[in-house]
């Protein structure tokens, strides 16, 4: 399991970064996030419900997007 919610966290932070910038360390995640507990369940989450061919769904956010908005663009 712990495996897993790392490889998620990873994945998430890989497409984030890559299609919009809002990676884990990026400024956004930095004002979206009170600690890394909190910025860790989001980013699992992405990375558990984000499927390759969806990757293209989180390109060109902005720095105003709500991790709710990029939760439901994942399906959760």
């Amino acid at each position: 399991p712990i495996f897993l919610k790392g490889a998620h966290i990873v994945y998430a932070h890989s497409v984030l970064q890559r299609e919009s910038g809002l990676g884990y360390s990026s400024e956004w995640a930095g004002k979206n996030f009170a600690g890394a507990a909190e910025k860790n369940e989001f980013f699992e989450k992405v990375g558990r419900n984000l499927k390759p061919k969806q990757e293209d769904a989180l390109a060109g956010l902005g720095e105003d997007v709500t991790s709710k908005e990029i939760l439901e663009r994942v399906g959760n």
